[in-house]
């Protein structure tokens, strides 16, 4: 089985580490690597090149969008999936333009993480994830 590498751009270090090892319990996928926050991330990505990154919208006053699209830009194949605190029409619309390909509610990140990870790594996309 080919594994999905990630690196995730988050600057909570306990919720970086919760992610990293909530993914690391999925035998599919293998996080490479750990940004805090968002100086620097896109760069980091480019030398890892991840199949994924998972980007927190709020980097600690930087904007996860903008670090979503100098990834975009600097790493064209990795699809990028955004954490968001709460969905709305404006972070849908926001994800989609900034060539994100997906985006997970921090309240649904345990149920709808991994489910949402698999679709993009299959498709391409994410369909909506039914966390409720």
């Amino acid at each position: 089985m080919e594994r999905t590498s990630i690196v995730i751009v988050e600057t909570h270090a306990v919720f970086r580490q919760l992610l990293a090892e909530l993914l690391a319990s999925e035998p599919e996928f293998d996080v490479v690597g750990e940004v805090d926050g968002a100086s620097g991330a896109a760069e980091r990505v480019r030398e890892l090149a991840p199949d994924v990154a998972v980007v927190d919208i709020n980097l600690g006053g930087s904007n996860g969008l903008d670090v979503s699209r100098a990834i975009r830009l600097l790493c064209p194949t990795t699809r990028v999936l955004i954490l968001v605190e709460e969905d709305s029409v404006v972070y849908t619309q926001a994800v989609r333009e900034c060539g994100a390909s997906a985006l997970v509610r921090k309240a649904a990140i345990v149920a709808a993480l991994v489910p949402s990870l698999r679709q993009l790594t299959r498709k391409g996309m994410v369909d909506e994830v039914t966390t409720e």
